[in-house]
Parts: C-alpha cells; structure tokens; sequence
C-alpha cells in the first residue's frame, strides 16, 4: 500500500506543478490586463479553504498516527508533502497579497499568479489525495 500511495501521489504531483504553473502564468496575465480582479472577499475565500484544508489534513495525521496501517497512513505518506506545501503556500500568498496595493499592477500581478499557482496546486493534491484513498479501498 506504501509504494502505491507515493507513487500516485507523485505523479500526480508532477503533472500538478506543470498545471498549476500554466493556470498562474494565465491567471497572472488576465488580472494585469485586467480581465479579472482579485478583490478582499476571494483572499478570505481562498484563505478559508486552504485553512479549512490544512485543519482536515492535520486531522488525518493525527487519525492515520492512532491506526495501524490505513489507507489513509499510506497515502499521507505519498501526499503530504504535496498538500502541506501547497495549502501553506496559498495562505501565505494569501495574506502577503492582503498587503500589496493593486495600485502597483506589475506586483500584484505576480502576487496574484503565485497564488492561483499555490490554490491549483492544493486543489490538485487534493484532489489525488482523495483518489489515492479511494484507489486503496478498491483493492
């Protein structure tokens, strides 16, 4: 169960950063064109998820360090990496990009493709996350 559920989870790992850089490369230039705008209620909408998320996965270590060997140990052994790095990388973008004023467009800009980048990221891992579980109870 070890090896499946880090093997699963780094590919989807791989396959992740290269998304998640393509969706902030995107997301970065559509906001310094301003197509799109980032605003105070999606930081606290992306803050809320990621902590949300970090309180869920901080939950499942401590659940899968109380069970013997779960499937839910073996693909935290893959995934946590992936998704702690991910979910802390969103909320400090998240509260770095609470600071910088969107009267300076270049910065912000990178600010805000950084972020998209971190929350593709975490939505990723978890979404591998979730499947690695579901693929261990398969069988």
């Amino acid at each position: 169960m070890h090896s499946s559920g880090r093997c699963f989870c780094s590919a989807s790992a791989s396959i992740g950063v290269f998304v998640s850089l393509i969706v902030g490369a995107i997301i970065g230039v559509l906001c310094a064109f301003g197509v799109i705008s980032v605003g105070a209620s999606t930081l606290w909408v992306v803050l809320a998820l990621a902590f949300v998320l970090l309180f869920l996965v901080l939950l499942a270590l401590l659940i899968a360090a109380v069970t013997a060997d779960s499937p839910l140990g073996s693909c935290l052994r893959g995934c946590a990496a992936i998704l702690l790095a991910s979910i802390l990388g969103t909320i400090i973008v998240a509260l770095v990009l609470s600071f910088i004023s969107a009267s300076s467009v270049i910065a912000f800009s990178i600010a805000v493709a950084v972020e998209a980048f971190f929350f593709t990221l975490m939505l990723i891992a978890l979404v591998a996350f979730i499947s690695c579980i579901l693929w261990t109870l398969r069988g």
